[in-house]
């Protein structure tokens, strides 16, 4: 099977298992979360701060450096599993010795044996991170969607079970942790890995030079990604931090039906192209405009039926969640879509620019954040997303130096201006039925929403969107 065929058969079993996972998904989702609170989600976040990140600094970029590497001997994958598991099980002694200092800063009682046992992922995260890489060098992207079924399913029963127990934030923990370690098991299994400690740790230099700047880069996101949850529950309190928490974590479910896909298939497709810039680019082109086509209307249409999505799925508790959530739609574009051109960057040899890149975009995110939860909370979600948006398009131009990228405004710009249309009219029809059941709102926007994507699309960019179908059709 050659490589197109890989990457697309990846891609329909990816999406196909995805999007069932992510009905699911959203149903149990909504659900804890009307058994929940904000406090609750709060201190998982506030775990997630410190050992989330702290996980990511445990793998030392070995992921993208093994599966990038041409060569990959048993003594490299035995010497970077035994390393990784000095440094995690460090780690994790280190959370132990910490988690009541933590706690107490936070001035949180309860995150203390939140972190003891959350911190339990560093002993699990060295076989998760060498089977996983395994498994994209030889793209066993069919069994990675399989796996993922199976997990999501475990952990979504998990959470709602001991949600109905009542056992608050714990069932969100613990769910994660039988997630990891579900995942570990599965990946190890397919990848064939038979863990075996080897301390000579000779051969994983080269390994380890190629995974410094992955590193970097990858702590530098981590913290991008983690700097909103210290400076709201700093600047706000751990109530707003609840509220944000919900709303992004509705928000980013597009994110998790194609972004973990395009990580998994992408690094793997584009270095083994890595030598044709121009090939590479035309591959990022086409990736970004078929998750344009798709997600933009997705994201797009969140926004418009929040106001009563929210009230009618979880209850009038969560209203203050609509106004986050509605501007936490629009940074997800950036997330969804610089996924492709970063691993790209990063697969034809550029790691570098991707690190400067990263670093931009963290010191920006956190001026955003902290000069506008000095006015307010909604303010600061505001100034991130004009922020992270205006990054993105600098990201574009700059990585274009590197690979060519003709055509990829156009193709973004096409679904952008479909989609703008298709909330503003779910908006109007919001606004015209607002005395209506909130069911029957949805049912118009959707309906209506639909119609006016795919009627634009046909009257005014038919050959677009033609071009775009045909991208995941049966390459002739």
């Amino acid at each position: 099977m050659n490589l197109v065929n890989q990457v697309r058969t990846g891609v329909v079993w990816g999406i196909s298992t995805k999007i069932l996972n992510q009905i699911l998904s959203w149903i149990v989702t909504i659900w804890v979360i009307r058994l929940l609170t904000p406090e609750d989600f709060a201190i998982i976040a506030l775990s997630d701060l410190s050992v989330g990140f702290l996980l990511v600094l445990g793998a030392f970029g070995f992921h993208g450096a093994m599966v990038k590497a041409k060569e990959l001997s048993q003594a490299q994958i035995n010497q970077t599993f035994t390393f990784l598991i000095l440094v995690n099980g460090f780690l994790f002694c280190i959370f132990q010795l910490l988690a009541y200092e933590i706690a107490t800063y936070f001035e949180n009682e309860e995150l203390e044996s939140l972190i003891r046992v959350s911190s339990l992922s560093f002993i699990i995260s060295p076989f998760t991170t060498i089977s996983y890489a395994l498994i994209c060098r030889k793209m066993l992207h069919k069994k990675v969607a399989q796996l993922g079924f199976f997990v999501n399913l475990l952990k979504i029963t998990s959470n709602l079970s001991l949600a109905l127990l009542g056992y608050g934030f714990w069932a969100l923990a613990i769910g994660a942790l039988l997630a990891q370690l579900t995942c570990a098991i599965g990946y190890a299994y397919f990848a064939r890995f038979k863990p075996k400690l080897d301390f000579k740790f000779i051969e994983i230099k080269k390994l380890r030079s190629d995974s410094n700047l992955s590193f970097f880069t990858g702590i530098t996101w981590e913290l991008m990604h983690r700097v909103d949850i210290f400076l709201i529950n700093s600047f706000v309190g751990i109530v707003a931090l609840g509220i944000y928490r919900i709303g992004l974590s509705l928000a980013e479910k597009p994110v998790a039906l194609v972004g973990q896909l395009i990580q998994q298939i992408g690094l793997s497709s584009f270095s083994k192209i890595s030598a044709d810039k121009e090939l590479v680019g035309k591959y990022v082109v086409k990736a970004s405009s078929l998750i344009a086509f798709v997600s933009f209307p997705v994201f797009f249409g969140i926004a418009a039926i929040s106001p009563s999505l929210i009230p009618l799925v979880l209850g009038e508790k969560w209203l203050s969640v609509i106004v986050p959530i509605q501007i936490l739609c629009m940074a997800q574009l950036v997330n969804i879509l610089k996924e492709v051109s970063g691993t790209a960057l990063f697969s034809v040899g550029e790691a570098k620019r991707k690190f400067i890149q990263a670093i931009v975009v963290l010191v920006a995110v956190s001026i955003a954040w902290v000069a506008g939860l000095q006015i307010s909370f909604v303010v600061g979600c505001a100034l991130y997303t004009a922020v992270y948006i205006i990054w993105f398009v600098w990201h574009i131009f700059d990585t274009s130096r590197f690979i060519d990228l003709t055509g990829f405004w156009k193709y973004l710009i096409i679904p952008l201006f479909m989609s703008v249309n298709m909330f503003v009219v779910a908006f109007i029809i919001g606004q015209l039925n607002a005395g209506s059941s909130f069911a029957f709102i949805i049912s118009l926007q959707v309906l209506f929403g639909f119609i006016t994507y795919a009627s634009i699309g046909l009257l005014f960019f038919k050959t677009h969107c033609l071009t775009v179908l045909n991208l995941v059709r049966k390459n002739k």
